[in-house]
């Protein structure tokens, strides 16, 4: 079709907003308040994710939108409220555990190497998932030396981590 110049379109339909689900949040924060040191970040947020929600966390630089979403996955400790994960108190879980049920991934993926050889933060991964690398690797999900072959960085398993290229 073609529309001459100042002639609108005829108008389509809007599309329908998807159905959402009612039901009890998968996660939740009541009236949260997060702390870096004496500096108070979050103050009363209440935010809560349900079943075939898509939610955006939008705000400006040092909002605390960061903040919060480290306080979902236990990261950060609120000082105050409650932050439920799968209907349970996330106080009462380890991080592992609540990242089972959510994720987090950071602006900076840096921030989530900790060992200092990429063997060591594979086996991190897996004692986080509840296997033991080092004990019985005959039980584990993945041959770990196959893994980082099969990733074509089978000779930087001792490397330092942040040492790799983003593409390693």
């Amino acid at each position: 079709l073609r529309f001459s110049r100042g002639q609108m379109p005829p108008q389509t339909a809007v599309p329908k907003k998807p159905t959402i689900t009612a039901g009890e949040p998968l996660v939740a924060a009541h009236q949260v308040e997060a702390r870096y040191g004496q500096t108070t970040v979050l103050r009363g947020v209440d935010f809560a994710v349900r079943r075939g929600e898509i939610v955006a966390v939008m705000g400006r630089n040092g909002s605390g939108k960061s903040t919060l979403l480290k306080t979902l996955v236990g990261l950060v400790r609120p000082h105050a409220g409650q932050v439920m994960v799968m209907g349970r108190d996330a106080a009462k879980m380890d991080v592992a555990t609540i990242c089972q049920s959510v994720s987090y991934l950071p602006q900076d993926p840096n921030t989530l190497l900790f060992a200092n050889s990429v063997i060591e933060e594979l086996w991190l991964t897996l004692r986080n998932h509840g296997y033991d690398p080092i004990g019985d690797p005959a039980a584990l999900p993945v041959d770990t030396n196959a893994l980082l072959a099969q990733l074509g960085i089978a000779e930087l398993a001792q490397a330092y981590p942040r040492d790799l290229s983003v593409g390693e």
